[in-house]
């Protein structure tokens, strides 16, 4: 966000539906109470929730931003499955926020999910996700088990452990089934011994 911010891009945006959604004199009532630095950085609500209604504020701003940021996750997510890695597409990764990190591991499950053949791009891009992310050990539930799928789909026996460590850490149906049918996929017997030592 802060760096969409530094350029300005949501700020011009938002002045932009802003001037669309109300009268003239309205909107420069808006703007001339906004002091973006303390919008855009201080935590804490907004003196604007004593102007107008601030959910009108959330919901442009969620709307501008979530579609920037969905299409740049869109965007990295083709050029990784093409096996290209982006110099600082870690820093890059880990500025989205949780949302926008699923919308681009999705992305690329879906891509597996679509293709029979995971040719070597795709085994590149694993491991490049693997050594840069680090995201065998993410503290972030839906991160971790989208990742784990995409490893088990891309018969990584890498991600075998890890996985069992995170089914061993959770219990939730729309975590562990995913993972459980993946991994009878990979290796059953595997998958059984796993299921015995968590159920």
């Amino acid at each position: 966000m802060k760096k969409s911010v530094s350029h300005l891009e949501f700020k011009n945006l938002f002045e932009l539906e802003v001037k669309n959604s109300f009268s003239k004199e309205k909107a420069n009532e808006i703007f001339s109470q906004i002091i973006w630095d303390d919008l855009l950085y201080k935590p804490g609500c907004s003196n604007l929730t004593k102007l107008y209604d601030f959910s009108i504020f959330i919901m442009i701003l969620n709307h501008l931003l979530g579609n920037k940021f969905v299409d740049d996750a869109k965007s990295y997510s083709q050029l990784i499955l093409n096996g290209e890695f982006p110099e600082n597409f870690n820093t890059t990764f880990y500025s989205w926020n949780s949302k926008t990190r699923q919308v681009f591991l999705n992305f690329i499950l879906e891509r597996l999910l679509e293709s029979n053949q995971h040719n070597e791009n795709y085994k590149k891009m694993y491991f490049n996700l693997k050594d840069k992310l680090h995201l065998d050990s993410g503290n972030n539930a839906e991160i971790t088990n989208i990742w784990f799928q995409i490893g088990l789909k891309l018969k990584q026996s890498s991600s075998v452990d890890p996985c069992a460590h995170f089914l061993g850490s959770i219990g939730r149906i729309r975590y562990t089934k995913p993972l459980y049918n993946d991994l009878v996929n990979y290796d059953k017997n595997k998958a059984r011994e796993i299921f015995n030592c968590h159920r």
